[in-house]
């Protein structure tokens, strides 16, 4: 069927996956809003505002800052700690109580609470 309509099947194709990730986007957002997210050992402790703000603390350092779900990705804009990446995306993985945000050759799974 496609060989034929090659164009019209990517076109079709397209669309499906434009509207899996908007639905994706907002499952993610509203399971992750208003939630803490710790690191295993505690040093990373983001709390993800309903409004989009970030805060929290990273090695005993304030985070200020916001967070959003953009193509399926999580990313965070830092204004506090200057020290650390201030822009980053994440590929996010929720399972549970448990989110996996991988990038930057890691992979860290947070408890959200």
């Amino acid at each position: 069927m496609c060989k034929t309509a090659g164009v019209l099947c990517v076109l079709f194709g397209f669309g499906l996956v434009a509207s899996a990730s908007i639905a994706q986007a907002e499952g993610l957002n509203e399971t992750l809003s208003g939630k803490t997210l710790t690191s295993p050992k505690g040093k990373t402790v983001y709390v993800l505002g309903a409004d989009g703000g970030l805060g929290g603390v990273i090695a005993k350092k304030k985070v200020v800052g916001t967070w959003e779900i953009r193509d399926g990705l999580w990313c965070r804009s830092l204004s506090e700690p200057a020290v650390h990446e201030v822009d980053a995306c994440r590929v996010v993985e929720v399972n549970g109580d448990h989110v996996t945000l991988s990038g930057g050759g890691q992979s860290i799974i947070y408890t959200m609470k």
